[in-house]
Parts: structure tokens; C-alpha cells; sequence
């Protein structure tokens, strides 16, 4: 084998020897002997190994004298380094001497060459001493590593010539790299040295080099071959374990092991060379893991002594894909990590109609959340009323096994992320009574939803043949069944619900609900088309509730009654009569080219961007283009959409539908709504529908007149005061699902009509609609993304600043404890001193604040809280309408209220320290995290921002 080197490029030398140079002190911390050039060895030391070369670790060294030398210095010019400190690693010059770089492990009579120069005359009585690191623990103090001892060299002077080492034993030696130290002195060395001396020797010569211990005949166990058979919760390992190696191997233990935990042994029987046995171990029990790392070891006890210690282990993955619930995780225990309920994989039971339904499982590697299951099934009740002594559900289930089965049931009643405690266990271990090769619908035992927060929350319905221990959680392994997870709704008037407001003359129910479906409003122009009119429907929407709010005489149709002309009558009519509806769309529809029917270009639905110049010309049109803006918003923000329907602004929304075919997602197509309300605590939108009453079909939602169904009459919402406001929860969604969203992510609708099971419900009418070329491929599941939102906004004279902070330590937004009080000041651009304005705001829970009636121009904007340092955001231009301004991170840790962060806060926080509400050393302003309490974090807070001074220091 070669010799193996380290690092010889002599830029790399010159480099090494800059630095030592660079790090030698010029006086003092060394003996004065530090300064001397002497003759080093150059194994590693120091931070690159342990062996004894610098000075520092009393390394072999010799004085610069020229009277013998390693190597052969007549005919080849090899000589001497003289160097202040050992040149580790390896990295002498002349590293000579030595010719043999590889042994053999087992020898009991070894050997090495090497070669030697004798200058001097007179003086013939020269030894070697050679040592070697025979275990590779980096040095040469085990015993036998001084394996020769003062052999004597016979050399006339002025002559040199190579020599044969005295035999020494290398039986035990561990096979693989290791280093060798050559020392030529003319003085004898005492048995056992480690490599050090105390001074250096007077002549002579030491080198080191990194030689190879090969092994010698030796048996060599591998594990040759290994696979896995899954059964249901159990498995079985199958391997053959091979003497690979030039001896025969004895008795030995074979171990398996399941992610590094070992589970099961085997007995493997002596083996010659080249000998194998194969066997199997099992049944074993799957540690409830879809992905285990399965590793068989040969001889694990090391009862063979082999020529390769390191190979006798082979590990590779099992997968073992098992049933999981789909509810968000975090927070409640769907994901692996989350040891969420999961179920291995049997066919004897489901939730569901297996026999005469399409109902099934989904066997998966991870849950697939937020509600991404394919068959998710087997939920007949999806809403529940607050304060119901007696509530229950209904769900669906199939049986091809014994009668044994065991449904429990969870609901997060108070909408905390968790299902936890016996309140929220609503059935507990219900026996269900089927027979094999059956199916059923049943209800629940009943449960109380008494103080159960309104809105929508998450069930877990989970089928076994077990039971659980009350109260359950949601956790942990079954060995059959499965477990469905729904976003269910439980109904009361919401809290935290803001809808459109009523207008008398006249949208009395908020924002209008128009259908679509009518008057040929199809993508072909006859009835067997695709309805293609929602962009401009959705658009009707809009302007028919601005211009109802802006109509002074509070006459409702039939009676004509039209003050405001944002929209007028086509017709001998109110402006706002149910006959103005359909040549309102038309109308819209040519404006916006819908269909190509404006540039003659054929398209299906309504180009966004022709919507929003749609819109522009329809107000230049009716002369209102000075009191309304039209602004298209591409991957809206939830937390936008809510701010600008809050402030009375209108926004349509663009649904994009993708589908994930092979793993890709690609659109299939398009679809305008409208907003009529928005939930920022509940994370909901609630929409009116050109094409879906989803409220109407049993959905959440709300119908504020009732009225009768109309499956087929498109027309029944021209009368405003009939709507379907539809609410649907929102999530946002991450890069990778859908390639071209933005890398802050974007908002998709859960559970909307389209992405219903089975996949691909009522898609057909949007696929290539409202926005480019699309295709569906049957039965790929439907993710609903908000792609666009286009508002209609009312331009006002004052400016309005939106400001948003974030925060630290207070958890990811929304979280209660991102609202906060603050003092925010205007100040002339460049000159603190002067105030111009001076407001009190606080955040909602996501960081916003909004400061309206301001005037327009350009300030210096500064904000503090009571325990911050303040922020400062210079030259900002407040324009009339809506200024948003990002003030970033809020630096906490000013307990005093001083606009710095020093040792009196400190001092404050370590009296309060340990303290939580209703002590007596309770200080408020030490919870800088609003955590209630005061601890670890709020110190980790007022660490991170310890000598700082607010920006707006003096002025607040």
C-alpha cells in the first residue's frame, strides 16, 4: 500500500509555517530552548492528534549536528529539518529513511527496512529504535508498540547502506492506518519509551511516517443478505450471515435490531471460509413506526476475533405504511412524531360504506394533514349546537371481520389545538353490534357540547378492536381499524364573525348571493355549456352592495327609489329590483370580456386582469371612477382579506383548483366568489357563491331569510334579501404543494365542494375556466387556493396607517399574546423633536394596528409599548387611503420605561423572577412575553437585546 500523506503541497507548508510563525510568542511562555532549530519528528500533535511531536508534548528532538542522518545522504541528497517546533501533521521536508509502509497484522516475527548515512569518523556506534501504534489509539505507551529496541547499526564513517529492522510481533495489531517512529541516536534508549525525551539528544535523527497494518488470515463475518415480510402489526427478518474471510469463524450470536433498539437474537453456528447460514426471526411486533430502520448484526458479542470489526452490520429501511388521522398537527396528534392514533394496516374493518360505497383506508407513511386523506369517510354529522345536553353523531361502518369492534369519539370542544379530558372523550368505548361482511350507519352514545365554543373545531372518530383508556387523547397504536379526523362545525352566533352590514335599498341581508346558473350565462351560449358568468356575477355583487349603501331615499324595490348611479336600471325598474340582475351581468360580462365576447378571443370565464380593467372601465363609464379604486391582490394574505373587508371594502376572490397528478400539482381551472364576511379569530371566510349554496346543502354557513330550496331556478337570489353566505375555514399552505405560489405561502379553503369525496365533485364545469389551460385527471384530490383577490375600494381624502409589528417569544401569530397597547408617534421627517401627532393603538392577534383620519404626508413614524424599546420608521409617506407599515421586530426588555435595556431592568426582572399574578413580587412589566409568569424566556428577551437603545430614544 502506499504511504499515505498529508497535506505535502508546499503552498500549503509555506502557510502552515506562516501561521506557526504568526502564533509563536516573540518572549516569555516558552523555555528558551523554544527559539533553538532542532531536528523534530512530525506525527500528529497538538490539534491534529496525540502522539508526542511538539515541544509542548516533550516530542523526540535532536541537536543540528551533521554527522549521521535517516536516509541515504551520499547518493540521493537526503539530509536533515531543523525547525523551532515539530511540523505537524507530516509535514517535514525531508521524510526519509524508512522503506517499508506495510505490515502484517498476526506476524510474529515482522520487519521493516530502512536506510542510514554515517558522515562521522571514528564514531561507528549508532542504534535505532523504531515504534509503532500497534492499536491505533494515537501513541506509542501500550506495551510491545516499542517494538525495536537500541539495534545496533554497523556503518563506516562516510558511507551509507539500508537495513533489515531486529524481528519484533505485530499479533493483535489492529488492521488499518497507523503511524511508525524511526529514531537514530548514538546513545541507547531504555525499553518501553513512548516517543519523549526530556532534552534533546545530542545527534541523531528522528522521522515519522504513516504506515498500513494489513490484516493477516482471519475470519471476516457479513451479514450477505437481508429482507424484511410485513403482516399486519408483525414482521418477519430473513439474512444470511457469510464467513468472508481466509479462516474459519466460531460460534457467534446474531442481533436484530428495530431503529438501534435491540429486539431479537439468532445463533449462528461455526462457519469455514466462505462459509454462510441463513435463518429467519419473528414474528416480531412493528414498533408502530411506518418507516423502521432494520439492522442485522453478525457476531454482536464479539466472540470471533475478525479481520474487519466494522462490517459486520447491514441496516436498510422496512416500510410499513399504517392509517392515520388528518386533523392539523401541530396541534392535535395526527403526525408519527406526534405518536398519532395510527392503525396497521388490515382490510377486516373500515369507517365507512365499504360494501356498497367506494369508502376505504388510506395507508400512508405520515398523516397526511390538514385534511388531505382520499378516503375520508365514514362522518354523517358534521354540525353540532352549543349547549346541547344531548348531542350525538352519526357515522357509517363496515365490518368483514368478528363482531368486536369499538368506536371512540373526540372533539376539541373549546378549540384549544388538543383533545384533552374526559369532557372532550364524547364516547367512550361504544360497543358496535355488526355482524361480519357488513355495514351500518349508528349513532353515538350522547355527550354534552355545555360551553362548548361556537365555530369550527376538530372530531376524531377512531374504530378498533380494542379500548382505550379514558380519558384518550388521541394517541398511540392500534392493530387494526382506523381513525378519520373532521373539521366539523359546532353552530351559535360566533364571536369574532364580521359580515358585510344590511342595506335597506337593498341588500338586506348583507352582500348579495347571485346565481351563475341562468339565462344561458355558459361558456358556449346554450344550456349544455359550462356556466362561466361567476367573474362577473361575483363583480355584481360587489357594486350592487356599495351602491345599496349609498342610496339615501330607504326605499326598498318595488318602489323605484335611485340616488346613487353606481348601478342604475336597465329596464322600466328600481335600480335594485330582481329584473336588474341579469343585464347587470351582461353588462359586466361585455366590460370584462367574459367568454371573449368584448376582443372576440375564445376563452372560458373571465381573465383576472380583464376583470380588474373590466372593472375600470365600467366606473369611467358610469363617471364613479373618482370615488372607487379597483386593486388586484395576487396570493392574498388571509389577514389582508380580513383588513380590507372589514375596513367596507369589497373582495372577490379567485379560487384556483389544482390537483397533485404524480406528485406534481397542475391547475384544472378557476372560480370568482365574493366575500360577505370574515371570521380573523375563527380563520374563516364566509363567501357568496356564484355557483355552490353550500349553506343551503347542509354546509356551515348562514341563511340570514329563509327560503325555500331551488335546485335548477337560478334566479330565486336576484331578490337580495335570499342569500347562502357559505363559511369555509382557511389554512395557509407552503411552498411545494402548488409551484407557482409565493415563498410566503398562500391561503386555501378547506373542505370546499370541489375537493368533496370522491375526488373531483363538480369540477368538470371550471376545468381551462377563469385563468389558463387546465385538465383534471379523475379521482386526484382537489386543493382549493385563494389565487387572487380583486377589491373594490372606496377612495377616501385621509390617510390611513396599517402598521404591523412582529414579535418574539410570544409564539407564532395568531396568538392572544401578539395584542398589545402602544403609543405610536408622527414626527416631521428629519427632526424628532418636532411631534406632529400622537395616537394609542393596539395589535390585533397577528401584529396589525390601524390609525385612521391622519393626514397625508411623509413623517417619521415611532412606536414603543411599555416594555420595549422604541422603533423608528423614517421618511414614510402616509398617502390618502391605506399605508401599510412594517415596524418589524419589537425588542422587549425596558422594564423601567426608560428606551434603554440595562442593568435596572435586569435588576427588576431578578425581583420578579418566579413571579406570576396575585404574588406580592409580581411586576407586569417583567413578563415581557405576556406569558404570565416570569421566567427563562423574559431573561432569554432582555439578553438578547441588553445595552440597546430604542431608536426614538428621549421622545417617548
Amino acid at each position: 500500500m502506499k504511504k499515505l500523506e498529508f497535506m505535502k503541497k508546499s503552498g500549503f507548508i509555506i502557510g502552515v509555517i506562516v501561521l506557526l510563525m504568526a502564533v509563536m510568542p516573540m518572549s516569555g511562555g516558552l523555555p528558551a530552548q523554544a527559539q533553538d532549530l532542532l531536528e523534530y519528528g512530525d506525527a500528529p500533535d497538538g490539534a491534529w492528534g496525540t502522539y508526542p511531536s511538539l515541544l509542548a508534548s516533550s516530542g523526540a528532538r535532536h541537536w543540528p549536528t551533521t554527522s549521521e542522518i535517516l536516509g541515504l545522504g551520499l547518493s540521493m541528497g537526503e539530509w536533515k529539518d531543523w525547525e523551532p517546533d515539530a511540523w505537524v501533521p507530516d509535514l517535514d521536508a525531508f521524510d526519509d529513511g524508512l522503506n517499508t509502509f506495510v505490515i502484517t497484522a498476526g506476524n510474529p516475527a515482522a520487519t521493516v527496512t530502512f536506510e542510514v548515512t554515517n558522515w562521522l569518523m571514528g564514531y561507528p556506534d549508532l542504534f535505532v529504535n523504531i515504534l509503532i501504534d500497534l492499536d491505533g489509539d494515537g501513541d506509542w505507551n501500550d506495551a510491545g508498540e516499542h517494538v525495536v529496541q537500541n539495534q545496533p547499526i554497523f556503518l563506516q564513517p562516510v558511507a551509507e547502506a539500508p537495513f533489515v529492522s531486529l524481528p519484533f510481533s505485530t499479533v493483535g495489531a489492529t488492521p488499518g492506518p497507523t503511524w511508525l517512529r524511526l529514531t537514530l541516536t548514538r546513545v541507547p534508549i531504555a525499553p518501553g519509551w513512548d516517543g519523549t525525551v526530556l532534552s534533546p539528544f545530542e545527534c541523531g535523527e528522528t522521522e515519522d511516517y504513516e504506515i498500513y497494518i494489513e490484516p493477516g488470515d482471519l475470519p471476516d463475518l457479513i451479514v450477505e443478505s437481508k429482507y424484511e415480510i410485513v403482516e399486519g402489526c408483525e414482521y418477519w427478518v430473513y439474512f444470511t450471515v457469510m464467513n468472508v474471510g481466509n479462516a474459519p469463524a466460531g460460534a457467534s450470536t446474531t442481533c436484530i435490531y428495530a431503529n438501534g433498539i435491540q429486539v431479537a437474537t439468532a445463533p449462528c453456528p461455526a462457519l469455514p471460509a466462505g462459509g454462510s447460514n441463513t435463518t429467519y426471526v419473528g414474528p416480531l411486533e412493528c414498533p408502530g413506526n411506518t418507516t423502521v430502520w432494520i439492522g442485522v448484526e453478525a457476531d454482536n458479542y464479539n466472540d470471533v476475533v475478525e479481520e474487519d470489526e466494522e462490517n459486520n452490520y447491514w441496516e436498510n429501511l422496512m416500510e410499513q405504511p399504517l392509517e392515520f388521522g388528518d386533523a392539523p398537527d401541530p396541534t392535535y396528534p395526527s403526525l408519527l412524531a406526534s405518536d398519532g392514533s395510527r392503525h396497521c394496516p388490515t382490510d377486516t374493518e373500515l369507517l365507512g360504506l365499504g360494501l356498497s360505497g367506494q369508502d376505504c383506508k388510506d395507508f400512508e407513511f405520515d398523516a397526511l394533514v390538514i385534511d388531505n386523506d382520499a378516503c375520508c369517510d365514514g362522518l354523517v354529522t358534521t354540525t353540532l349546537a352549543a349547549g346541547d345536553l344531548n348531542a350525538a353523531v352519526q357515522f357509517e361502518v363496515t365490518n368483514w371481520g368478528a363482531n368486536d369492534l369499538i368506536v371512540n369519539i373526540l372533539i376539541d370542544l373549546n378549540q384549544d389545538g388538543v383533545w384533552s379530558g374526559l369532557s372532550e372523550h364524547v364516547v367512550q368505548n361504544q360497543a358496535i353490534n355488526l355482524p361480519a361482511v357488513n355495514e351500518s350507519t349508528f349513532w353515538s352514545n350522547s355527550f354534552s357540547t355545555v360551553g362548548a365554543t361556537p365555530g369550527p373545531t376538530w372530531l376524531r372518530l377512531t374504530l378498533s378492536r380494542t379500548p382505550v383508556t379514558a380519558p384518550w387523547d388521541g394517541t398511540g397504536l392500534f392493530d387494526c381499524g382506523e381513525t378519520e379526523d373532521w373539521n366539523i362545525t359546532i353552530e351559535e352566533e360566533e364571536e369574532g364573525w364580521y359580515y358585510k352590514p344590511n342595506q335597506t335599498d337593498y341588500a338586506p341581508s348583507g352582500m348579495p348571493d347571485f346565481d351563475q346558473k341562468q339565462d344561458m350565462w355558459t361558456d358556449n351560449g346554450i344550456p349544455t355549456g359550462n356556466w362561466s358568468y361567476c367573474g362577473p356575477v361575483a363583480v355584481a355583487n360587489s357594486l350592487w352592495w356599495f351602491d345599496s349603501r349609498e342610496e339615501t331615499g330607504g326605499n326598498p324595490p318595488p318602489a323605484i327609489s335611485d340616488s346613487y348611479g353606481l348601478v342604475t336600471a336597465y329596464g322600466a325598474w328600481d335600480d335594485h329590483n330582481a329584473s336588474n340582475v341579469q343585464p347587470l351581468v351582461n353588462d359586466l360580462a361585455w366590460y370584462m370580456d367574459t367568454d371573449g365576447q368584448r376582443t372576440g378571443i375564445p376563452h372560458s370565464g373571465t381573465d383576472v386582469f380583464d376583470m380588474e380593467k373590466g372593472i375600470r372601465d365600467y366606473l369611467n363609464a358610469t363617471g364613479y371612477n373618482d370615488s372607487y379604486y379597483e386593486h388586484t391582490e395576487p396570493w392574498p394574505d388571509f389577514y389582508w382579506i380580513v383588513e380590507e373587508v372589514e375596513r367596507c371594502q369589497d373582495v372577490i376572490l379567485l379560487l384556483g383548483f389544482y390537483h397533485n397528478d404524480t406528485g406534481y400539482y397542475e391547475r384544472i381551472g378557476g372560480h370568482y366568489v365574493t366575500c360577505a364576511g370574515v371570521n380573523s379569530p375563527g380563520m374563516q371566510i364566509g363567501i357568496s357563491d356564484p355557483f355552490f349554496d353550500n349553506k343551503e346543502a347542509g354546509g356551515p354557513g348562514r341563511i340570514p331569510v329563509p327560503h325555500p330550496a331551488h335546485p335548477g331556478n337560478g334566479t330565486v337570489h336576484n331578490d337580495a334579501q335570499y342569500v347562502s353566505h357559505d363559511t369555509y375555514n382557511v389554512a395557509q399552505v407552503f411552498p411545494g404543494p402548488i409551484p407557482p405560489m409565493p415563498p410566503t405561502g398562500c391561503w386555501a379553503l378547506q373542505n370546499y365542494p370541489v375537493g368533496t369525496t370522491p375526488p373531483g365533485v363538480n369540477i368538470t364545469n371550471f376545468i381551462k375556466q377563469n385563468g389558463g389551460p387546465g385538465w383534471y385527471n379523475p379521482g386526484a384530490p382537489v386543493e382549493v387556493i385563494i389565487e387572487y383577490a380583486v377589491a373594490v375600494s372606496p377612495i377616501v381624502v385621509n390617510a390611513t396607517l396599517v402598521g404591523n409589528v412582529t414579535f418574539v417569544g410570544r409564539g407564532g401569530a395568531p396568538d392572544a399574546k401578539w395584542i398589545e397597547s402602544f403609543v405610536v408617534k408622527g414626527f416631521e421627517a428629519g427632526n424628532l423633536s418636532n411631534e406632529l401627532w400622537s395616537e394609542n393603538a393596539t395589535t390585533n392577534n397577528t401584529g396589525f394596528f390601524t390609525i385612521p383620519n391622519l393626514a397625508p404626508g411623509t413623517y417619521d413614524i415611532g412606536i414603543k409599548n411599555r416594555t420595549s424599546l422604541s422603533e423608528l420608521e423614517t421618511g414614510e409617506t402616509l398617502n390618502p387611503g391605506i399605508n401599510y407599515v412594517d415596524f418589524g421586530e419589537i425588542r422587549e426588555g425596558d422594564i423601567i420605561e426608560s428606551d434603554k435595556v440595562d442593568g435596572f431592568d435586569v435588576s427588576k426582572l431578578g425581583m420578579a423572577y418566579g413571579a406570576k399574578p396575585g404574588d406580592g413580587n409580581w411586576d407586569p412589566n417583567a413578563d415581557l412575553n405576556r406569558s404570565g409568569k416570569v421566567d427563562g424566556f423574559d431573561v432569554s428577551l432582555i439578553g438578547m437585546y441588553y445595552g440597546k437603545l430604542g431608536e426614538a430614544k428621549g421622545y417617548f
